[in-house]
């Protein structure tokens, strides 16, 4: 097999039939595709799941396949992988993922026409914590089905962004080599992308929102129920800002309205087009329904919103 472009890292631990399963079903058609390898990294699953992967993938030899011994995190399983590829580019993928027919080549074809200075990219999602996420309620097959119509009206478009969520990302290999990968100092998870996105942004590192690949994101469902998850969040808060003490941690909201800030740029230099005006629907309607508790932070943030739609003449 010749070497591939796109090496793909899909982390997998527990719950295979609702998690691992259904992302390797959307990811199996493109397998046989020279310009990927995908990896499957079981992270020492508390269940049967190591054990399912080997059964489902046992007529899939183009699939290369990791079983650790102890679970090593999030990021202890993707450096784990990482060591293994050989592409220009990785893509981490979380198990709780799906990726809609043609979503991969979407992402594959972005990458190949990304400047050196971009270093990162990652899709659009129905569940992000930055400017990712559009508000699409409902399980799977709703989402996917709401986003058919964007599918078949592309906008050819990508957003700057201040970092990217890791559910899915397209990472420059010799970046993450020069990063020498994920931090374990987070051990099992929270904080380890932000903190990855940081440092590649101090090396002057470009992080980009493709707004045509889409992939559906469960959320939370690796370990959310571990009764010790809040403790860990606040650990690895600590480390992050006392590493990273300029650093902005943006409400999701801040980030939706980024991208809107980007969009009115596109549109005031003449770029401009069908897929964008769906998108900026998405965009409008998730900044109107995520809103701040407080009554007035709720006044000023619709102001807000307001006064750049005035410009879209879209009040």
């Amino acid at each position: 097999m010749s070497q591939p472009y796109l090496d793909i890292l899909l982390l997998s631990y527990g719950k295979f039939s609702t998690t691992t399963q259904p992302c390797l079903d959307s990811l199996l058609p493109d397998s046989h595709n020279k310009n990927y390898q995908l990896t499957v990294i079981d992270n020492h699953s508390p269940d049967d799941s190591a054990e399912q992967i080997r059964g489902y993938l046992k007529v899939q030899p183009q699939v290369r396949t990791v079983y650790l011994e102890t679970n090593t995190g999030f990021g202890g399983g993707m450096n784990y992988g990482a060591a293994l590829a050989t592409g220009e580019w990785l893509l981490l993928v979380n198990s709780d993922t799906v990726f809609p027919p043609g979503s991969l080549d979407v992402l594959y074809q972005a990458l190949l026409s990304q400047p050196a200075e971009v270093g990162m990219v990652g899709p659009i999602t129905n569940a992000a914590g930055n400017g990712q996420g559009y508000d699409i309620p409902g399980n799977c097959n709703t989402v996917l089905q709401a986003i058919s119509k964007l599918q078949k009206t592309p906008c050819h478009t990508l957003i700057p962004c201040y970092r990217l969520d890791f559910f899915c990302v397209a990472i420059r290999k010799p970046l993450w080599n020069r990063l020498n990968g994920l931090d374990p100092v987070f051990g099992l998870g929270y904080y380890e992308d932000t903190d990855f996105s940081m440092r590649a942004k101090a090396l002057g590192c470009k992080m980009m929102i493709c707004e045509d690949a889409f992939v559906y994101h469960m959320g939370g469902s690796s370990f959310s129920s571990n009764p010790e998850t809040k403790a860990l969040i606040k650990r690895n808060k600590k480390i992050f800002l006392h590493r990273h003490p300029s650093a902005i941690l943006h409400h999701q909201r801040e980030g939706n309205l980024q991208v809107l800030q980007e969009y009115l740029h596109l549109k005031n230099n003449g770029i401009w087009n069908d897929g964008l005006d769906l998108r900026l629907a998405l965009r409008v309607a998730a900044l109107r329904q995520n809103l701040p508790r407080s009554l007035l932070k709720r006044w000023l943030w619709i102001s807000k919103i307001n006064k750049i739609l005035s410009q879209f003449e879209l009040t």
